[in-house]
């Protein structure tokens, strides 16, 4: 939901700077209760930030358009105004990025003291407490209202939103390669029981805090690389330990991972090497292992990409990270081409998703 928002800075006499996010109005933007349930998840999100050591922008008030005490005909929110610059992580320096990586590990310590019972996204509370509800993210909406979860079971959770895409897919919101991608999808379902059985988090958690969208685009620093606050905590939910503290995409090398290569890059294990030397072996080997929940969870709710050639690339680095080590035949299996694929697995399910021949 980007470019929803108006920022004026509001500023005081006593040289206090507060950020006034105003929220915009277009015909193309989500049904309004879509949109004001992410916004209302942003907002507690923040408040719930607010008890951590998470530097992150501090809420003073926030109304939404339609509520009783709004009398300026738009929603917005008062934020504390936070110092820095966005971060530029392909022009930093070697020395620059580690210590940011340095920082990001530090953060994910923090957000690890803070976990949660189920997964979804943080919605309003009356009394202070933290509530879990419905994920606050643009694709886990059934429809114009209703959102999909909470759940206490990392199962349930990934089994709702792989069953929500292939919906999604069949009453056509899929502009290309439908049929492509609703294979994928019932792929990625039946892997989930092995992501579940290497899971930290089962019935029950623990879940924790992952940031929708990790890219430098929300990370704030100063002139020393310091980083003053993590921004933009909109649709962020509540995931899985392997998945919460995976590497960040903005580590990714991002033209092998689009081109099906599940190799880790110098920055991820220097990630990973940060949480060794902080004592945290068993975070370091979540980095290391993450690309299995990566593609996985890789642009839900939207097209992988238009280009049959990149489609297929992206299927076999899916395949591919769900090989296990020293298994030859798998790996022979997965560098089969995806007329193979789609295939055997159109003769697999076609009876268990009748729903297929509408795609083909």
């Amino acid at each position: 939901m980007a470019n929803t928002d108006f920022h004026v800075d509001i500023n005081f006499q006593d040289g206090v700077v507060w950020d006034a996010r105003i929220r915009l109005r277009h015909d193309a933007f989500p049904p309004l209760p879509v949109q004001k349930y992410i916004f209302l998840s942003e907002v507690f999100t923040l408040k719930f930030l607010e008890k951590t050591a998470v530097p992150s922008p501090g809420v003073y008030y926030y109304s939404w358009a339609d509520s009783p005490d709004c009398h300026v005909g738009a929603s917005f929110v008062l934020l504390e105004k936070m110092g820095g610059r966005k971060l530029q992580w392909d022009k930093a320096s070697k020395s620059r990025q580690t210590k940011i990586m340095e920082q990001l590990v530090d953060i994910s310590l923090e957000l690890e003291r803070h976990s949660f019972e189920m997964t979804g996204s943080i919605v309003p509370s009356d009394d202070g407490e933290v509530n879990i509800g419905g994920y606050a993210q643009l694709p886990l909406f059934r429809d114009s209202r209703t959102p999909i979860g909470p759940f206490s079971s990392l199962n349930a959770s990934l089994r709702a939103i792989i069953h929500l895409q292939l919906d999604i897919i069949t009453e056509g919101e899929f502009a290309h390669l439908a049929l492509g991608h609703f294979l994928s999808y019932l792929w990625r379902l039946h892997t989930i029981p092995d992501l579940v059985a290497s899971s930290n988090s089962r019935e029950g958690g623990p879940f924790y805090l992952k940031h929708f969208c990790e890219t430098d685009e929300h990370i704030m620093v100063d002139d020393d690389g310091n980083i003053t606050a993590i921004i933009d905590w909109s649709s962020s939910s509540i995931k899985s330990k392997e998945y919460a503290f995976s590497s960040p995409p903005m580590l990714w090398p991002t033209r092998s991972f689009i081109n099906g290569d599940n190799t880790l890059s110098a920055a991820e294990l220097e990630f990973a090497d940060i949480y060794r030397r902080r004592g945290r072996p068993d975070m370091a080997d979540i980095v290391l292992g993450g690309r299995r929940l990566q593609r996985f969870q890789y642009s839900l709710g939207d097209s992988w990409t238009a280009d049959q050639k990149g489609f297929e690339a992206l299927f076999l680095g899916l395949r591919k990270a769900f090989i296990r080590e020293g298994d030859e035949n798998a790996a022979a299996m997965a560098q089969e081409p995806f007329e193979f694929w789609k295939k055997k697995l159109i003769s697999k399910y076609s009876v268990e998703y009748p729903q297929l021949q509408r795609l083909l």
